[in-house]
C-alpha cells in the first residue's frame, strides 16, 4: 500500500518540480536587465548595515520586512551584484509555487494543484516580484506554507502540528506584516 501511494505521488511531485523549474526560468530571465529601483536600493543599503544598525532600523522604522532584510544581510556578504541580490526572491518564488502545488493537491487533487501552480507561475505581478530584491515572494511562500500547516493541523491536531503552524505564521509576519491578515483569516475560519 505504501509503495503504491509513493508511485502515485511521484508523477505529481515531478509535475510540481516541472512547474517550479518554469517559475525559476521566468524569475531568472533577464534578472540583471534593469537597475535597482529605489525600494530595492533601500533594501540593499539596509542589509549592508552592520547587525546592530540593522536591528535598530528593523525595530524602529522598517519592521515590516525584518526577516527578509536579515536574510539579505548575510546573502549580500557573498556578492553584491544586482542579479545576486534578486536571486533569493526567485528562490522564494519557486518555493511558493511548489508549496502551492502541494497544498492544492492535498486539498483538491492533482489537476487543481497543477492549474494553481501554472497560474501563479505566469502571473505577471508574481514574476515581477520574483525579480525584485524585496520581501514579497518570501512572504507569499511563508503564507502558503502556513496555510498548508494550518490544514494539516486541522485534519489531525497535535501539539507539533500547531507549533509548526505558529512558527511558520510568525515567520510570515516577520517577512511582511500584511501576512498577518492571512493568519487572521485562518483564525477566523
Amino acid at each position: 500500500n505504501m509503495a503504491l501511494s509513493a508511485r502515485r505521488r511521484r508523477p505529481s511531485a515531478l509535475s510540481a518540480a516541472a512547474v517550479g523549474r518554469i517559475a525559476a526560468g521566468f524569475g531568472l530571465w533577464r534578472l540583471d536587465h534593469q537597475g535597482l529601483w529605489p525600494d530595492e536600493a533601500f533594501s540593499a543599503r539596509i542589509a549592508h548595515l552592520d547587525l546592530s544598525m540593522l536591528f535598530q532600523v528593523v525595530t524602529t522604522s522598517d519592521a515590516f520586512s525584518a526577516l527578509y532584510l536579515g536574510f539579505l544581510h548575510f546573502w549580500q556578504l557573498l556578492e553584491t551584484s544586482e542579479a545576486w541580490l534578486r536571486i533569493p526572491s526567485v528562490a522564494f518564488g519557486v518555493a511558493a509555487v511548489v508549496t502551492l502545488c502541494a497544498l492544492n493537491e492535498h486539498l483538491f487533487g492533482r489537476f487543481t494543484a497543477m492549474t494553481a501552480g501554472v497560474l501563479l507561475t505566469v502571473n505577471v505581478f508574481f514574476v515581477r516580484y520574483m525579480q525584485e530584491a524585496r520581501s514579497y515572494t518570501l512572504a507569499v511562500f511563508l503564507v502558503v506554507a502556513a496555510s498548508y500547516c494550518f490544514v494539516l493541523a486541522l485534519e489531525r491536531s497535535s501539539a507539533r502540528r500547531w507549533l509548526a503552524y505558529a512558527t511558520v505564521s510568525a515567520l510570515a509576519i516577520y517577512a511582511h506584516v500584511f501576512s498577518g491578515f492571512v493568519v487572521l483569516a485562518h483564525l477566523l475560519s
